[in-house]
């Protein structure tokens, strides 16, 4: 292997550090943990040493995984390397653009950023501009096309890396310089890292606390007597060292629970400082450390309750990214948006009087009317205007139907139109003639007007209503099918539409009017769309005034907690199998920083991958909401975006903690993966309650289930 000593010897340091790249997205470094140790602590102190004047002599490529690689294993390498590839302006060079692999490396190496490290945002800024465009123009799917699309998906730093190494097992294989051994390797370890998750899987689904009255006396008294002795020796640290993270994690479900309860709406920030305790980001890394750490150091245990800034911002992202959520639809409001213009022009476009009446009478029936009122406002002023203007000739040439519709129309929205209009249509009696029968269309149209009736001198409305009625009933006695003007008919004999409550009619003219024989597709789909965001608002609102949102500070205070990332970090890290160390566990006692912002992450990624969902079904606010309730008028999406970013900044955090806590590595493995593990997870939805529901099941068939083929 290119990794033992007398290999490295004809080996470039650059080939090394290719070589140590692959082996961690294969997903088989881990074997080789001491060698790549070794390799990488001298490379860090040759740049130390290295004269200023040389280390621009690296390209980009070289540079930026060289970084990624040290950064990520705990060397605070400065950013003071990318020097060389700013102009005058401190901008990245132009030119670099035309080196594709340089830059895509340059984009993965931004993300290991601190605070403050302007330089890695700018990294970001111009990589994801080039890699984009270059996306854009490439017709082939090439290797190097395959990488970009997957890197822009999400970063290598926030992947979970057995989800990764399956993925980039099947890459590999058709890379240019694949390594055939290497390749058999990763398939073989992955295989056998398959058959031992579903061993474990079988043993911890089998586990039946009943199991325990089929025990033989003898053996049900050495489990109780264990049982409780565990139980006694947990009490008594608990009593004698103050370690409260379960309780921690309690609060904060509380707290949560006190702010749906209240219709408390916190800050962001409020939020956050709940959210990434609440994301349980801190009990898995915790138990992460304790299987996995051996020896375990006395650091690491010190500072556990602390709530290490490492643990903080890993739950930070977990909550942001849970938060967030990435897979979604078209939004309702933007193909509202495309079809409320389209039939705006419907009602500019249409020259037919009638026609227009009859758009408008459908917008009000449909329940869309709202959008146009000024449009709706204008053309029935003219309308009115030229009645009052127009000779009494030139007025009965309207039909029963046209001036029964004008009529209403003009009435509901407060033009005071005469009964005159209808006098041409009674005969010589004051009576609605008889040959009227035949226009049933009109008549129906007749009935509904009759019932803008102002009081009892209109009494040719009164004679309207009742001779409309008649009629009609007689049309449905003896129409033998259900046709569309049937159904008008007993919709409307069985209540007015002027006495309905418009949103009740606008649901049930929805599902009416996509059986009409003149629909107009664009806009039922149009009215179908408004109604659902309408309803939205309705739900929204009424949660509002039925519960307290706390703000998105108060909020994330307790979230991080009530995640259950504290609990699972500490149960994790006494099931490492490395020494347990004493400095650990004095760290872990007061939930250290790295623990709390693995559990933020943790918190913001659930409440961004989930937020929609739960939401619909009324559960506590979320990180989103929270924000949306601090900044009136702000939009879903902005939002989001706020979410985005308390991820990215934790991420930045994350990546300080991990350098400069004096946790052991694999503890802080253990933190920074937990964030990994939820941005992945919650990238497409929980898989559960949200969005995708295949995307996870997919995710933990391919690690479980479905082994790689090795020939």
């Amino acid at each position: 292997m290119m990794l033992n000593y007398k290999e490295q010897e004809h080996t470039t340091g650059h080939q090394l550090i290719e070589l140590i790249d692959v082996l961690e997205r294969l997903g088989v470094s881990y074997h080789f943990e001491t060698e790549i140790k070794n390799i990488l602590e001298n490379h860090y102190k040759n740049i130390i040493k290295m004269d200023k004047s040389l280390k621009g002599e690296k390209d980009l490529h070289a540079t930026s995984l060289e970084f990624r690689l040290l950064r990520q294993h705990g060397f605070n390498l400065s950013t003071e390397v990318f020097d060389g590839f700013l102009d005058e302006m401190g901008n990245f060079k132009k030119l670099l653009s035309a080196d594709i692999q340089g830059v895509l490396s340059l984009y993965e190496a931004s993300f290991l950023t601190m605070e403050n490290e302007s330089i890695l945002e700018k990294a970001r800024e111009f990589s994801i501009e080039i890699l984009k465009d270059h996306v854009r123009e490439k017709k082939e799917n090439d290797e190097m096309l395959m990488l970009i699309k997957h890197a822009l998906e999400v970063p290598l730093h926030w992947r979970m890396q057995i989800w990764e190494a399956l993925w980039f097992i099947k890459a590999y294989e058709t890379a240019p310089n694949m390594i055939p051994s290497l390749l058999q390797f990763a398939k073989l370890d992955f295989n056998m890292l398959q058959a031992t998750y579903q061993e474990e899987l079988k043993d911890a689904s089998r586990w039946d606390i009943n199991a325990i009255h089929d025990l033989p006396h003898y053996m049900k008294e050495c489990f109780l007597t264990l049982f409780n002795l565990v139980n006694e020796l947990a009490f008594d640290f608990l009593k004698e060292e103050g370690c409260h993270m379960w309780a921690e994690l309690c609060k904060a479900y509380l707290s949560e629970a006190k702010w749906y309860y209240n219709g408390y709406k916190p800050s962001l920030q409020e939020y956050i400082d709940n959210a990434w305790i609440s994301v349980s980001t801190n009990v898995v890394l915790v138990h992460a450390y304790f299987l996995i750490q051996h020896p375990m150091r006395k650091e690491d245990l010190d500072g556990i309750e602390e709530h290490p800034r490492l643990f903080r911002y890993s739950g930070t992202i977990f909550r942001l990214a849970d938060d967030l959520g990435t897979s979604k639809e078209e939004s309702y409001a933007e193909n509202c948006k495309v079809l409320r213009e389209e039939v705006r022009m419907m009602l500019y476009k249409e020259e037919d009087t009638v026609h227009q009446l009859e758009l408008i009478d459908v917008l009000e029936r449909l329940g869309v009317s709202y959008h146009f009122e000024t449009e709706i406002n204008n053309i029935l002023e003219n309308h009115y205007k030229n009645i009052i203007k127009m000779d009494k000739l030139k007025g009965s040439e309207k039909d029963l139907y046209a001036t029964s519709l004008e009529f209403r129309l003009l009435r509901q929205h407060g033009y005071n139109l005469s009964t005159d209009v209808f006098d041409r249509f009674v005969d010589e009696m004051g009576n609605f003639k008889k040959k009227l029968s035949v226009d049933i269309e009109g008549v129906l149209s007749l009935y509904e007007a009759s019932f803008l009736s102002m009081d009892e001198d209109e009494s040719i409305l009164e004679k309207a209503r009742e001779f409309s009625i008649e009629i009609l009933k007689e049309y449905v006695r003896k129409k033998k099918e259900n046709d569309f003007m049937s159904v008008l008919i007993n919709h409307a004999l069985e209540l007015p539409l002027h006495w309905r409550m418009p949103r009740w009619e606008a649901l049930w003219f929805i599902k009416a009017y996509e059986t009409t024989p003149n629909v107009i597709p664009s806009l039922l789909q149009f009215a179908k769309l408004d109604f659902n965001m309408v309803q939205a608002i309705h739900l929204e609102e009424l949660k509002q005034t039925s519960r307290y949102k706390p703000s998105v500070e108060e909020y994330l205070e307790n979230a991080w907690m009530s995640i259950s990332a504290p609990v699972m970090l500490l149960h994790s890290y006494f099931l490492i199998p490395d020494p347990i160390t004493k400095h650990d566990l004095d760290l872990l006692e007061e939930y250290p920083n790295l623990l709390r912002l693995s559990s933020m992450v943790f918190r913001l990624a659930d409440d961004l991958g989930t937020s929609k969902r739960e939401k619909e079904i009324g559960d506590v606010p979320k990180a989103i909401e929270c924000y949306m309730n601090e900044h009136k008028g702000c939009e879903e999406e902005e939002a989001c975006e706020h979410v985005r970013s308390l991820i990215s900044k934790t991420w930045k955090k994350m990546n300080e903690e991990a350098i400069n806590s004096g946790f052991s590595q694999n503890f802080k493995d253990m933190c920074v993966n937990l964030a990994r593990t939820a941005v992945w997870c919650y990238h497409s939805g929980d898989g559960y309650s949200d969005q995708d529901p295949e995307s996870n099941s997919n995710i933990l068939s391919s690690i479980l289930m479905d082994s790689i083929s090795i020939h």
